[in-house]
């Protein structure tokens, strides 16, 4: 991430591993590669630490995201965490669910 950034890309996640894939595997795919500089955050708001582990291992095949642990339950809470770690103005709430064509 890079202060650079000019939008944000936040996706709350509450431990929804295969949709969660889908969507970074989706977005990895059809994202501008050099026409803008972007901020990704995958924000866990799981309460299983196992999933929260797994989520965390994911997120490492993606080296445009970042990881957060929100641990205040609910989508709400998620998308504040996000905001408060947002480096940009300009941000963009995914769900995790959502696979890009």
């Amino acid at each position: 991430m890079s202060a650079s950034s000019t939008f944000s890309i936040i996706i709350p996640t509450a431990g929804r591993l295969s949709s969660l894939r889908r969507c970074l595997i989706s977005l990895d795919l059809n994202r501008p590669r050099a026409t803008s500089a972007w901020q990704g955050l995958i924000v866990d708001n799981n309460s299983d630490p196992l999933r929260s582990s797994a989520v965390q291992q994911l997120v490492t095949l993606f080296p445009d995201f970042a990881y957060g642990k929100c641990e205040s339950p609910g989508l709400t809470a998620a998308r504040h965490f996000g905001l408060e770690k947002a480096k940009t103005d300009v941000l963009c709430y995914v769900d995790d669910d959502v696979e890009f064509t």
